[in-house]
């Protein structure tokens, strides 16, 4: 395969190689590749978390990466409402999924909260991707408030990190 464009090459250099603990804001144009990024990160150790704004976006994650990552043992896996979230859970804990797509509010005040947190304290959550992040602000203070918690939910999962000596 061939690198899209030589800017998608160098923020996926830039994600792999980014230090523990980290934040990275990569901000690339529409069609350039960005979902590459999230989905080369979970081929490598431990968990990755993707926050998508829409339930249409996390299954168009789903299934391209499923696609790309048939033969790497990622097993992505995305989360809605009303699906079985303890099968979910399940996979999580037991590091069968090492690529999940959850909305903000099944991350901050849902059912997906507690396993996440879980995997923060067993040391292998690697990698929170918030996708669409440009929208946040765009949609202001008070619409989709556990969007506005992101920020507050990972510096409380930093800081059970370090009390562990671990970095995410």
């Amino acid at each position: 395969k061939h690198w899209s464009a030589k800017v998608q090459k160098e923020a996926v250099w830039t994600a792999i190689s980014a230090l523990p603990g980290s934040t990275n804001l990569i901000s690339l144009p529409t069609g350039s590749g960005k979902s590459l990024i999230f989905q080369l990160l979970s081929v490598l150790e431990g968990l990755t978390v993707v926050v998508v704004p829409t339930i249409s976006l996390a299954i168009d994650h789903f299934e391209s990466s499923e696609k790309l990552l048939k033969n790497h043992n990622v097993n992505p896996r995305y989360y809605v409402s009303g699906q079985d979230a303890q099968s979910l859970a399940k996979a999580i804990g037991s590091g069968q999924t090492k690529l999940v797509f959850l909305s903000p509010e099944a991350l901050i005040s849902g059912k997906m909260g507690t396993p996440i947190t879980q995997q923060i304290e067993n040391g292998t959550l690697r990698n929170l991707v918030i996708d669409e992040a440009h929208i946040i602000e765009g949609w202001g203070s008070h619409f989709r408030v556990d969007f506005q918690l992101l920020a507050t939910q990972r510096r409380q999962w930093m800081k059970i990190c370090e009390d562990k000596g671990k970095k995410i």
